[in-house]
């Protein structure tokens, strides 16, 4: 099995914009992040993608719509939407003022605000559908179309050198940018540990 998964993070938003926290709110996206989608085909420029994958909010399923369009997909590939892909719910902060939270500073994995989950909780979903991709693909390329939160819990299963809260906190990927993983490095760091 050789599967080759590309991450990329939806292009900007209002929220991003105004540096609004946006967690589980679902704007879409503004000029500039429409523009950032298409400009993402001149640096991942493949047409070898299988699976399309988005979580279910605007942001990120516009992004992966207008890239397939951009890369002029022909042939026999699927296009999804997974809302274990949905960014980390940040409960009562979603739509305010960007801060960073000290929890988060200091790499707490299980804190989480008022009506939102922790990243350890979040972890759950992600690590399910990470499990589920052999499921209906056996080997080529998957991209997937999600959120900072959600990116981060990615790399962290698959990045043997994350070894804390801390480490996860320190990923930061910009807007309509992306890296690649291989499935056979699939670590289940320590971090998560009894989340299966």
């Amino acid at each position: 099995m050789n599967i080759n998964i590309f991450c990329v993070r939806h292009g900007k938003t209002e929220y991003n914009e105004k540096s609004l926290i946006t967690g589980q709110k679902d704007p879409p996206l503004n000029e500039e992040g429409v523009d950032q989608a298409v400009d993402l085909f001149k640096t991942l420029n493949r047409s070898d993608f299988k699976y399309f994958v988005s979580s279910t909010l605007k942001r990120a399923s516009e992004t992966r719509d207008i890239y397939i369009r951009e890369i002029g997909m022909e042939g026999e590939f699927v296009a999804m939407s997974d809302s274990r892909l949905n960014e980390v719910s940040l409960g009562s902060l979603e739509g305010k003022k960007r801060c960073t939270l000290k929890e988060f500073k200091n790499g707490n994995i299980d804190y989480k605000c008022h009506g939102g989950e922790s990243y350890r909780e979040a972890s759950r979903r992600v690590g399910s559908f990470l499990s589920e991709i052999p499921s209906f693909m056996n080997e080529g390329n998957i991209i997937i179309f999600c959120h900072t939160g959600i990116l981060r819990i990615m790399k962290s299963y698959f990045d043997s050198n994350i070894k804390t809260g801390k480490d996860i906190f320190c990923i930061n990927i910009g807007n309509a940018c992306f890296f690649a993983l291989e499935s056979k490095e699939v670590v289940f760091s320590d971090i998560w540990r009894g989340n299966f």
